[in-house]
């Protein structure tokens, strides 16, 4: 059985809750899976500070 994990956006929008993992994994060079976010500042999960 496959677990479907929906966000809904203040504005309405319907999306999926690990969406931009590929983006962060491409810009940061990692490849963050979503069992590895367990933090909501995502900063912590990369080990980079927070302006970068």
């Amino acid at each position: 059985m496959n677990i479907l994990n929906l966000c809904i956006d203040i504005d309405g929008t319907v999306t999926g809750a690990y969406d931009w993992i590929p983006r962060i994994n491409s810009f940061f060079n990692v490849s963050l899976k979503p069992k590895d976010i367990k933090f909501y500042e995502i900063h912590r999960v990369l080990g980079v500070e927070s302006k970068e």
